[in-house]
C-alpha cells in the first residue's frame, strides 16, 4: 500500500496499474497524491473510472496483461517510486512489473499465482468477447 512516506519534491511517480472501480481504488490514489505523488494510472480501460477525472489523473493506455509493455511505458515515465494494484485481478501483474524494475510492490507470493490463475481460467471460460 501506499506509505506515509511523502514525495521528495513532488516529481516521484506512484504506479497504479487497474485498481477496484470504487471505493479503495479511488482512496489509494487520492492518498498517493495527497503525499505529494504524481499518479500514473495503467488501464486498458479507461472508462471503468470515471473517478479518474475527479482526482485530475489522466490514465496511461496500456494492455495491463502485459508486464513487457507495461515495463517500456514506466522506463519512459521518469523517476517511478513503487507499484501497486488494488484489484485482485492485476496484484500478480503489479508484483511482477515491481520486481522487473526493482521498485517496493506486492510481494510475489504463492497466493498471487494462484488468484491470477483463477482470473485466467474466468476469463478462458467466459470465451471470446
Amino acid at each position: 500500500m501506499v506509505s506515509a512516506t511523502r514525495s521528495r519534491d513532488g516529481n516521484e511517480s506512484f504506479v497504479f496499474i487497474e485498481s477496484n472501480t470504487t471505493g479503495t481504488g479511488q482512496l489509494c490514489l487520492r492518498r498517493a497524491r495527497e503525499r505529494g505523488f504524481r499518479v500514473l494510472f495503467l488501464t486498458a480501460r479507461p472508462d471503468l473510472y470515471p473517478y479518474l477525472s475527479a482526482e485530475m489523473v489522466a490514465p496511461h493506455v496500456v494492455d495491463t496483461g502485459d508486464v513487457a509493455a507495461i515495463c517500456r511505458l514506466l522506463a519512459q515515465q521518469g523517476d517511478v517510486v513503487g507499484v501497486m494494484s488494488t484489484s485482485e485481478y492485476f496484484i500478480e501483474t503489479a508484483a511482477q512489473v515491481a520486481a522487473r524494475l526493482s521498485l517496493p510492490g506486492p510481494e510475489r507470493s504463492r497466493g498471487c499465482a494462484i488468484v491470477a490463475t483463477r482470473a485466467a481460467s474466468r476469463s478462458r471460460s467466459r470465451g471470446p468477447a
